[in-house]
């Protein structure tokens, strides 16, 4: 028993002096003692000084054990304290009462000191056993609720392509454009493109382990800002098209290539995702604009006509 946190036992009786015979006891084992002779100041210590165990007379100076404990038992604080009775009766119905008030054990004097220690101890270690377990089941409602959380991410991120492949599907199919073989070739890999962004965030559900474990890692290429916005771009046309929004791209000079170093399938389902809500949450006869610039850095700017962001919202974007 380590001696920087002894386990803490209240103890419950009578009188001062029994509470002064069993804490001398106890401390010569290692146990901290606290002892009271009401329910009041019994009660009082159980809740500030949460012990590990509460050795219980069945008579105190006030009122019966078997009182204190239903007491105990019934305040959140202190009902998980498990509660020894300890009694000069040894009939079976007195037995009974101290169980059925939310006693965990019982024991009769004159009774060995070994043996006391020892039910306590085992006390002691089946009540660390069972917070290490609702320790373990918070960890994994935790866990759990972020899965619940990734999943909620992905769906949005699985819906906007998805939709954008089947509008392109049924325009190829029932519309006009199917009849000019250069739109044909431009449908089909906007099509392409999108499917490979779906390849990608499929890998990234397989992946779901690495990101609880916080284990996901980047793969970073060089490649074409200005390229991918226009990729996200024409993928979200159809949407604009149905909500009767203008999609509008300011890319600099059309002869000057803007190279960066990122994870590209990542930039991608992050504007993707900018460019759906913005669509989404633009009126008819709104606009969404991507404005690529750089100097020293890189900058892409989304704006849209839509209602906007509440501030209190703001300061959780990113988490």
């Amino acid at each position: 028993m380590s001696s920087q946190k002894p386990s803490v036992v209240l103890i419950g009786d009578e009188t001062h002096e029994s509470i002064a015979i069993q804490a001398e006891l106890l401390q010569a084992t290692g146990f901290a003692t606290l002892g009271a002779t009401t329910q009041k100041r019994l009660v009082s210590l159980a809740q500030r000084y949460q012990p590990d165990v509460i050795l219980l007379d069945i008579v105190l100076e006030d009122v019966s054990g078997f009182a204190v404990c239903r007491a105990l038992k019934e305040n959140e604080v202190t009902a998980d304290i498990p509660i020894i009775f300890l009694s000069n009766k040894a009939e079976l119905p007195v037995k009974v009462e101290g169980f059925e008030s939310g006693g965990a054990d019982f024991m009769t004097r004159p009774f060995q000191s070994a043996e006391l220690i020892s039910r306590i101890q085992n006390q002691v270690q089946l009540r660390r056993l069972i917070n290490e377990r609702e320790g373990h089941i918070r960890e994994l409602h935790e866990l759990l609720d972020q899965k619940d959380k990734v999943m909620q991410v992905v769906s949005h991120d699985l819906r906007s392509p998805l939709g954008g492949i089947k509008g392109l599907a049924e325009m190829l199919e029932t519309g006009s454009e199917s009849e000019d073989p250069e739109t044909v070739r431009d449908f089909a890999q906007s099509i392409r493109q999108t499917s490979e962004s779906l390849l990608g965030l499929v890998n990234d559900l397989l992946d779901i382990a690495k990101l609880e474990s916080g284990k996901m890692s980047l793969s970073v290429s060089e490649f074409e800002i200005r390229e991918l916005v226009m990729q996200c771009i024409e993928t979200m046309q159809l949407l604009a098209y149905k909500k009767s929004v203008s999609l509008e791209m300011h890319l600099g000079h059309e002869d000057e290539e803007v190279w960066v170093q990122a994870d590209r399938p990542k930039l991608m389902q992050v504007f993707n995702n900018i460019l759906s809500n913005a669509v989404k949450f633009t009126p008819s006869g709104g606009t969404v604009s991507v404005e690529v610039s750089h100097d020293k850095a890189v900058r892409i700017e989304f704006r849209d006509t839509g209602v906007g962001i509440p501030p209190e919202v703001l300061p959780h974007l990113f988490e």
